[in-house]
């Protein structure tokens, strides 16, 4: 089974991964209240996509049809929910329980509007937030769902930029961060995922307060930076950990001295993490970040570089590298300082800082 290798999340009772294949069958397994648990977008043997949620070993909790390729995977501890949303730019979204004992809800975005593949709840269980494309008027977009409605669509926020991607919700603070990626794209054009502004793109992290939806801070990188913001995990003290990339078609030129980490806080300006000589094999992208349990370390991918990196965040030290090819997915153990990583190719693994 290939596994759409994006989407890798850890969280409360759940670990959420994407990228994992599996041989065996699902298995009929119960679920206990604080049970580690990965989850994975997929290609299914019989060529139909899927998401699956497993076991850290492997072992199949549920495994459910989707109407077309998943990217990432949101989980809720108040309602033991998880969300799968379409790969841009796809517009369906579907909701089902861990156990398997109440009904799957599939829902989708307006007919203007399509998903980027990323949404949060809030810490209540009461709202979705998803980020949105209103791709008529190139206008980044906050959807928000009541959930106790069955997900009914209740009204939007701007982002105040283009190409929303990541977002997360800062604990205790409720506020919203968002990843402007910048990117023009239109449903109509190169299969909604040509660049259309690709020389002229501005990316920024955006604050928004999550009650009333207005901006309290936009932090814009440089626009000669040549990278865009796109995934995004939340580390101690509300430190917001970025991964970047390269526009796709240019990563063939020289990016080895292009920063494609970053962190940023509220009432701070984006700081670049520089990553020496193990920026290069990056190959000018990050696929995904995720911060440790304890918040010292990230763990980042690229599946352009097929690489693994464990960053010391106080220090922007490299403390590890792994080789996996076509890797992506990345999530935090529940042990503290190491993660999981997962492939396009179907393998499921922990790193730590060892290296390999």
């Amino acid at each position: 089974m290939a596994i759409d290798r994006r989407s890798l999340l850890l969280g409360g009772p759940a670990l959420l991964a994407g990228a994992y294949r599996a041989a065996a069958a699902p298995e009929a397994l119960a679920v206990p209240e604080r049970a580690a648990l990965l989850g994975a977008a997929c290609l299914r043997p019989d060529g139909r996509f899927g998401a699956r949620l497993l076991a850290p070993d492997g072992r199949s909790w549920r495994d459910v049809l989707l109407p077309g390729r998943g990217h990432d995977l949101t989980y809720c501890p108040v309602t033991r929910r998880v969300v799968v949303f379409a790969r841009r730019p796809g517009t369906f979204a579907l909701s089902l329980s861990v156990d398997g004992n109440q009904p799957d809800v599939l829902f989708e975005a307006p007919e203007d509007r399509h998903f980027y593949g990323h949404g949060v709840v809030s810490s209540d269980g009461r709202l979705l937030y998803a980020t949105e494309n209103d791709f008529e008027t190139a206008r980044g977009v906050i959807g928000i769902y009541d959930v106790g409605a069955g997900y009914a669509r209740i009204g939007e926020w701007p982002t105040h930029g283009e190409g929303p991607h990541d977002l997360a919700i800062i604990p205790r603070r409720d506020i919203l961060v968002v990843a402007n990626g910048g990117y023009r794209e239109h449903p109509d054009l190169g299969g909604g995922r040509r660049i259309l502004n690709a020389e002229t793109f501005r990316t920024s992290l955006v604050y928004l307060d999550m009650k009333t939806g207005d901006l309290l801070e936009r932090h814009d990188l440089p626009a000669n930076s040549r990278v865009s913001l796109r995934h995004l995990d939340i580390g101690r003290n509300g430190l917001v950990v970025l991964g970047a990339q390269v526009p796709a078609g240019k990563h063939g030129q020289n990016v080895s001295d292009v920063p494609l980490l970053f962190t940023g806080r509220i009432g701070e300006a984006l700081k670049p993490i520089p990553l020496g000589p193990a920026n290069g094999i990056l190959a000018g992208y990050v696929s995904s970040v995720a911060v440790d349990k304890d918040g010292h370390r990230a763990g980042i991918t690229s599946s352009r570089g097929g690489q693994v990196m464990v960053v010391n965040l106080a220090t922007g030290q490299v403390v590890a590298t792994h080789r996996l090819v076509d890797v992506s997915g990345v999530a935090p153990d529940n042990a503290g300082g190491g993660f999981f990583v997962s492939s396009g190719g179907g393998d499921l693994r922990q790193v730590s800082e060892r290296q390999s």
